[in-house]
């Protein structure tokens, strides 16, 4: 098992987001400044998805949106189709 900080650096609150994972297996997706805002994390397959029904967010800036422990090799871990939703509906 191979722990993998997924960082992020953005100009605006994040209210949830999605994204794919390939080239690994996810084992568990958790932490950083999604746990610390109170998100529900999931994963399931090569997804992962977060979210707060209670309209919290993650604040503008930089840091370790989560946490990733995978099985595989962390070169070959390869995030994709990253959506972010910046404002709640």
């Amino acid at each position: 098992m191979t722990t993998v900080a997924v960082p992020y650096s953005i100009d605006d609150s994040i209210y949830g987001f999605k994204f794919s994972v390939e080239g690994v297996k996810i084992l568990k997706a958790y932490g950083g400044a999604a746990e610390k805002s109170s998100f529900t994390i999931s994963s399931a397959g090569n997804i992962v998805i977060a979210y707060n029904l209670h309209g919290s967010s993650i604040s503008p800036g930089t840091g370790v949106l989560l946490n990733l422990d995978i099985e595989g090799i962390e070169s070959d871990c390869v995030i994709s189709n990253f959506i972010i939703l910046d404002k709640v509906l």
